[in-house]
């Protein structure tokens, strides 16, 4: 697990911690509140206080209706259900007690006498949880004032009910984060912002997957508060009110998608494919157009992905994730190309009983190297070739601990860096928010990697993760990066790194490379060249006959 404040993840904190008071209206909330809560006292840059609040809580918000709808839809929250499961707060957060009451515009007021012990302790922040907003006498006595988390924040059923909006009108992405009301503009904030894909068909899952982020968000806005350097936020409104007939409308559009869903999976299942092609430079990035490929089918049985073209001793092979259906994991092999860019031959190169998958293959130090992701076993190791192409020698882990999905290394102006993806979630949703990306830097691809001051530098499922080696066109440094918006793998986005320094990040999307290079692809998700050889992938649907594996031997040595 990804601690939130883990320090592997951003430069060390050197400040003055900030001093937050926290206003608790209840004993119980759901697990992902009572994490977040728990983090802010294992943080180097908060100093936190609790007092617990009694008086008269906010009024109910949300109707009968759609409080059966939410129940009723439950079920379809899977194993993500444990962000909501009911914990009770530790005693220590609820050992100070106040009293409240609400004023005539329903804002929270606390007694005079507590009014005074709060100014006594000159709090930088007040943050009120289940509890209606501050006062503004109340709020005035931080210097930041006070935020209050959405009314529904402590209720385990309704938790997150403010991300409706978007879900209901089958958006494909989402600007998601943090939702607290920010007593010094007197408007709604999402803090940390980062832009999601919803699921398409629960809502549960939905805002599992976006609560599961907000012990990290708060941190990282508490962070970035305590050392000036400015909060990541968007405004949004006021959370809306769901009624009956608004439950009546989505019903029905959830009817409309699941139909949709089926009729696609009937269709087949996902597969993917590498394609190869020897051109003498990179594709252009802003307008890319692969023209004709040799494309290379992977046999009955098995989807490859992720290629990484090479040249070894004057041949050409391209290094991929090959999947095998029937237990669902990757493995890492190694496709021998013939003069043609026909497969010679497949040689298998790793197996272990997890998931692998990204087989970055690079040059270093008169050296072959390659790092291979293996998030499922919260790892990434760093290999070191004794015979290509099946003989590594592991070397280390990049970022012990880390559950970091697609690592890129790139030498650039004397320094090493690494991309990659990390999902700050003290629960596991198997990968699925991977839309963060983090930046590290190093002296050598052995590191110790120093965290990057912007991190993440990108919180976009449309051009976070990414898809391939950085490379030089002109004089821009690319980065190629995967677009997940609507479905996963649906195109290669191109960006311009225009700032790459060990105090500032900076890039622009460019051009797209969606899966209409060849007829029938539905998506891409990998772009690489390499001495010659440019190599991509696609994604497809194939009759689900080709999961089956086929009665000949197709494992090892045999392609289709």
């Amino acid at each position: 697990m990804n601690h939130p404040a883990s320090p592997d993840l951003y430069p060390p904190f050197t400040g003055a911690a900030l001093r937050v008071l926290v206003l608790l209206g209840v004993d119980e909330a759901p697990a992902w509140l009572v994490r977040m809560l728990h983090d802010l006292g294992t943080s180097r840059h908060v100093k936190p206080a609790f007092v617990r609040v009694s008086g008269p809580s906010p009024p109910p918000r949300l109707g009968p209706v759609f409080r059966a709808y939410l129940r009723l839809e439950r079920i379809t929250v899977g194993s993500m259900a444990a962000v909501f499961t009911p914990t009770a707060l530790p005693a220590d957060m609820l050992e100070h007690h106040a009293t409240g009451a609400l004023d005539a515009s329903g804002r929270l007021g606390l007694d005079q006498g507590t009014l005074d012990r709060i100014g006594q302790c000159s709090p930088d922040l007040i943050l009120a949880v289940g509890l209606a907003r501050p006062a503004r006498e109340l709020a005035a006595l931080a210097r930041h004032g006070a935020w209050t988390l959405e009314p529904d924040a402590c209720d385990p059923l309704a938790s997150g009910a403010w991300m409706l909006d978007a879900f209901a009108r089958g958006d494909t992405t989402t600007v998601a984060g943090l939702c607290v009301h920010d007593s010094t503009r007197g408007a709604w904030r999402l803090l940390e912002p980062v832009i999601v894909s919803p699921p398409r068909l629960s809502f549960s899952r939905h805002r599992a997957y976006q609560l599961q982020k907000a012990p990290a968000q708060l941190l990282r806005a508490l962070r970035r508060l305590a050392e000036g350097t400015g909060l990541r936020w968007v405004e949004r409104p006021e959370p809306m009110r769901p009624h009956a007939v608004n439950v009546i409308a989505l019903l029905g559009r959830l009817g409309i998608r699941a139909t949709r869903s089926i009729l696609q999976r009937a269709r087949g299942i996902e597969c993917w494919m590498v394609a190869v092609q020897r051109r003498s430079a990179h594709l252009d990035p802003e307008a890319p157009k692969v023209g004709e490929v040799r494309r290379l089918k992977p046999p009955t049985g098995w989807f490859w992905a992720d290629p990484f073209p090479w040249r070894e001793d004057g041949g050409d092979w391209v290094m991929i994730e090959a999947l095998d259906y029937r237990n669902g994991r990757g493995e890492i092999q190694a496709l021998e190309l013939d003069e043609s860019l026909a497969v010679r031959r497949v040689h298998p190169v790793m197996r272990v009983d997890h998931h692998l998958s990204y087989p970055f293959v690079f040059r270093w130090s008169d050296a072959t190297w390659m790092v291979v992701e293996s998030s499922a076993a919260r790892r990434t190791t760093l290999y070191r070739c004794e015979q290509f192409p099946d003989r590594w020698v592991p070397e280390g882990d990049v970022l012990p601990g880390c559950r970091i999905v697609d690592t890129t290394l790139c030498e650039h102006e004397g320094r090493w860096w690494l991309f990659g993806c990390i999902s700050e979630s003290p629960f596991d949703d198997g990968g699925r928010e991977s839309n963060e990306l983090f930046v590290f830097h190093a002296t050598s691809p052995r590191g110790p990697w120093t965290p990057h001051p912007c991190n993440p530098v990108c919180s976009d499922v449309s051009r976070a993760r990414p898809a391939g080696p950085l490379f030089r066109h002109g004089s821009r440094l690319i980065r190629p990066s995967q677009d997940g918006s609507i479905e996963y793998g649906r195109a290669v986005q191109f960006n311009h790194i225009v700032t790459l320094t060990p105090e500032a990040y900076e890039e622009r999307p460019l051009g797209r490379l969606a899966g209409d290079w060849h007829p029938g692809l539905r998506g891409c998700h990998t772009y690489a060249f390499s001495d010659g050889l440019m190599a991509i992938d696609g994604k497809f649907s194939a009759p689900r006959s080709h999961a089956r594996p086929s009665h000949r031997k197709t494992e090892i040595g045999h392609a289709t």
